[in-house]
């Protein structure tokens, strides 16, 4: 999902699509990561929540499969 020529990249489309991701997963980014490393790591937390069978995201929640992603 790199920034496509011509448009928004699909991460932010996305995430503009669903506003309740957006705070929750911004909150997941480290004081000392930089904007190129934040957006590969945003990236692969949205693309592979599903897949590890992390519950919708949910302030506060936690759980072992959420941990093992981030």
């Amino acid at each position: 999902m790199a920034a496509q020529r011509g448009g928004d990249d699909p991460v932010s489309e996305y995430l503009q699509q669903n506003p309740h991701l957006a705070g929750w997963v911004d909150s997941l980014r480290g004081f000392c990561e930089t904007s190129k490393q934040w957006s590969a790591r945003r990236e692969f937390i949205l693309r592979n929540m599903e897949g590890q069978g992390v519950p919708a995201a949910q302030p506060g929640a936690h759980s072992p499969s959420l941990d093992r992603l981030l």
